[in-house]
């Protein structure tokens, strides 16, 4: 907000008193677009444009656009925090991934639609129910690897991923105190559809504790993630659903 204003208001007793506050929305779009080089992608090129409180309505919209020698992304993202003026979220997205792996080239597109809402009577925690369906290609691979031919062209996935958040940190930003945790379990195939089958649990914690520093602003920052996931023992693994180690395209 760009202003706020308070203003007394008598209230329904006389030990009380009403509080009226008035409010001006300040700028809530950005619009970014940079390029560089480097020596892993030569020259790229990136633009995002994001809105909050899109039409006044209290939704989010999220789009961007990346494009190197190694990447072609594309991301459309729409939230509505309060859908129907409820305490449920709604989001919906696209996207569609052309990514130049160490080993091979990544295509990937499809769609998201997720559900949840604050979890009654706690402060921080958040409950998400995702469904997902995407299309994945694998190309310019060695055909003489075993492990890469096994991945079908346009090989479907529908999933549904339930996701745990509990947000305790004290800046959404720039936290400095606090605690973050993600979980989440995906299910793909099985009643679902989809040509794959497979189950993935997830967590990620992040902790951060101030440290007794005479100077303002040190603290020290944890980080720990884990992964593990399962599948029929009769059926090949999607090699674009496998876990990777190490950096960028590793």
């Amino acid at each position: 907000f760009d202003e706020v204003d308070t203003f007394d208001r008598p209230g329904e007793a006389p030990d009380r008193m009403g509080l009226l506050l008035g409010v001006k929305e300040g700028r809530s779009g950005a619009l970014m677009a940079g390029a560089g080089y480097s020596s892993l992608e030569q020259f790229f090129f990136q633009f995002q444009y994001q809105q909050r409180n899109f039409l006044g309505r209290g939704w989010d919209i999220n789009a961007t656009f990346r494009s190197s020698s190694f990447t072609q992304d594309y991301f459309v993202q729409f939230d509505d925090p309060y859908f129907l003026e409820s305490p449920w979220h709604l989001g919906i997205s696209g996207y569609s991934y052309a990514t130049r792996l160490y080993y091979f080239d990544q295509e990937r597109m499809g769609g998201n639609i997720t559900g949840g809402r604050k979890i009654p009577h706690t402060e921080y925690s958040y409950l998400y129910l995702t469904y997902g369906y995407s299309i994945s290609n694998l190309e310019h691979f060695s055909k003489s690897s075993q492990i890469y031919r096994l991945q079908p062209q346009d090989a479907p996935t529908s999933s549904a991923t339930l996701t745990f958040k509990r947000n305790a940190v004290n800046n959404f930003l720039d936290p400095t105190r606090g605690s973050y945790l993600n979980s989440s379990l995906q299910y793909a195939g099985g009643p679902l559809g989809g040509e794959n089958d497979f189950t993935k649990a997830g967590g990620q914690i992040l902790y951060f504790q101030p440290l007794p520093i005479q100077q303002i602003g040190h603290y020290l920052a944890l980080k720990a993630q884990i992964g593990y996931m399962w599948y029929p023992d009769t059926e090949h693994l999607l090699v674009t659903e496998r876990y990777f180690i190490g950096g960028s395209n590793s």
